[in-house]
């Protein structure tokens, strides 16, 4: 677990407990990505505290133990406490309305402060090389490999919105047995987390937040056996499957298919807790003469420039 993200919300949760007695109020936490799965780990094994909600509007439609604030009466939450997890800027002040519409504020306990809020480095820097891309009339399609919820996919369809978007996943998690039994033991670690709860199988709802959906073609099923009849060259590519042996077949099907001056971007580069994305990517430029550029953004994703 992230140190800095440990002793974050070590501290939310005891400022919250100072307030009310354990066991004695209701605990939500909002919205459940990475950081919210790290405060329910604390709550649970750390503190003894089960929680009463998990909100994620996304998950709430397949996971049944995930709830949507519409699905409980404001009563229900007007003497609870919520632990807001948002730690990107760009959400931040749409997480704290919602939130205010059901808990009352001195109730809503932030794991990060605004002003530490993270600026989005991948998104960022996907919308500096969409411009120099274009500037460039570099000619192609773009793409991502590892679609989870679309979060990342629909800001490539915004800043590449005149080009086709081809979307590679299973749309079935990523613990359908048939990648498990694919996954050395080695890379596993930081991924255990997200078991119970990271099951996104539904693109038709994916898509509805897209800009321009009608530029997006699915690609559903294991890759690489869904890159069969897709002639076609890229400008752009993202690639965040977490594996080693699913990263190892995006580079070597994208990269002979890269445009001149195209872009790939590798998701978990320089996260500890999932090595095989940065062996295979080691191997890959090694064999191929490709050079790397490392991203600070979370995870730490990396670049290589056709």
């Amino acid at each position: 677990m992230n140190k800095n993200y440990y002793g974050q919300i070590n501290y939310t949760i005891q400022t919250l407990l100072k307030k009310f007695e354990k066991g004695k109020v209701d605990i939500a936490i909002y919205p459940y990505g990475y950081v919210g799965q790290y405060v329910k780990e604390i709550l649970n094994n750390v503190y003894g505290i089960q929680e009463t909600y998990i909100f994620d509007k996304n998950l709430s439609r397949y996971n049944e133990k995930i709830h949507w604030f519409d699905n409980v009466s404001k009563e229900k939450l007007e003497k609870a406490a919520v632990i807001i997890t948002c730690e990107n800027i760009e959400f931040y002040d749409e997480v704290r309305n919602i939130c205010k519409t059901y808990f009352h504020e001195e109730n809503m306990f932030d794991v990060f402060p605004k002003v530490c809020m993270r600026r989005d480095v991948r998104i960022e820097t996907l919308r500096l090389n969409a411009e120099y891309i274009k500037q460039l009339n570099v000619k192609g399609s773009v793409a991502e490999l590892g679609v989870y919820n679309g979060d990342f996919s629909k800001e490539i369809n915004k800043y590449f919105g005149d080009r086709t978007l081809y979307l590679f996943d299973t749309f079935e998690g990523f613990y359908h047995e048939q990648v498990k039994a694919q996954v050395d033991d080695r890379f596993m670690a930081e991924l255990e987390i997200s078991t119970n709860y990271c099951v996104v199988d539904d693109y038709k709802t994916i898509l509805r937040k897209f800009k321009y959906p009608e530029k997006c073609v699915i690609k559903k099923g294991f890759f690489p056996d869904t890159a069969d009849g897709v002639d076609d060259t890229f400008c752009f590519v993202s690639i965040d499957v977490d594996i080693y042996s699913s990263t190892k077949a995006g580079l070597e099907f994208f990269w002979p298919k890269m445009e001149e001056n195209g872009i790939i971007m590798v998701h978990d580069y320089n996260c500890n807790g999932i090595l095989g994305v940065k062996e295979a990517v080691d191997e890959f430029a090694k064999n191929h003469h490709a050079r790397l550029v490392m991203l600070s953004d979370h995870c730490g994703s990396v670049v290589m420039v056709k």
